[in-house]
């Protein structure tokens, strides 16, 4: 299992960038129907049929992602939510309820089901981690259950199953990393895990969607030889600090 190795001398402001604007929630955009780095983009400008089926549907890679989001749920504390992260529009806090949300959202939609909560103004609560599995689950059990093949709706019309599921592999590795980030721990995601969102990242954003007042800053360049989750970090618009 890879595991990104961090710098814990490196404060989470000092991986932000001028001229990298990391992702601020990838499917926030969606629910609100804005042209901006959206599902609805996506299907919209250029996303075809073909390439929306480019991502293998690895459930056992949904599992391990969800599975890490998890743990580093779990080693959060309360006393650190108002420590930045590398997301700017987040703090600690608020990118737990953002996570904690959004997988209730999207285990609603991969279900069948109309979102039961509204992420902008959702509070997590004691237990965050203990939240956010229980919405992994039913999550984890819609997609073996063959969601990827359906048109999933998340409350702002349908979009192709195998796409929200490569958007759910970036957008838990990515939140995942800047969580990790803001509070000092590792981010063990698998590079199984790391490769099938960075196959779904390369097929789906696209030069447009970047660059300021976008919602996915420019590509960071990665050495050579560079660890699997840092180039993934870069190609979503983070620096990474190996």
């Amino acid at each position: 299992m890879a595991m990104a190795n961090h710098d814990s001398s490196i404060r989470p402001s000092d991986r932000r960038t001028s001229s990298s604007r990391p992702a601020a929630g990838l499917v926030r955009e969606a629910a609100r129907g804005e042209v901006r780095g959206s599902l609805h983009v996506l299907t919209r400008l250029g996303v075809g049929a073909a390439e929306q089926e480019v991502a293998m549907i690895d459930t056992e890679a949904l599992d391990e992602v969800l599975r890490t989001t998890e743990k580093i749920l779990g080693g959060v504390h309360t006393d650190q939510y108002a420590l930045p992260t590398p997301c700017p529009d987040y703090n600690v806090g608020t990118l737990v309820n953002h996570i904690v949300a959004w997988v209730s959202v999207f285990a609603d939609g991969a279900s069948g089901d109309k979102p039961h909560i509204d992420p902008a103004s959702f509070k997590a609560g004691a237990d965050p981690a203990a939240e956010f599995a229980a919405s992994a689950q039913r999550l984890s059990a819609a997609f073996r259950d063959g969601a990827a093949e359906r048109q999933i709706d998340l409350g702002n019309g349908a979009s192709p199953g195998s796409m929200i599921f490569g958007m759910i592999l970036m957008e838990y590795i990515g939140h995942g990393w800047d969580l990790a980030m803001a509070t000092d721990q590792p981010a063990p995601y698998s590079e199984r895990s790391i490769s099938a969102a960075k196959e779904a990242a390369e097929a789906n954003l696209k030069p447009e969607y970047r660059g300021p007042d976008k919602s996915f800053g420019d590509i960071v360049p990665v050495p050579d030889g560079a660890p699997p989750l840092d180039e993934l970090v870069g190609i979503l618009g983070r620096t990474p600090h190996s």
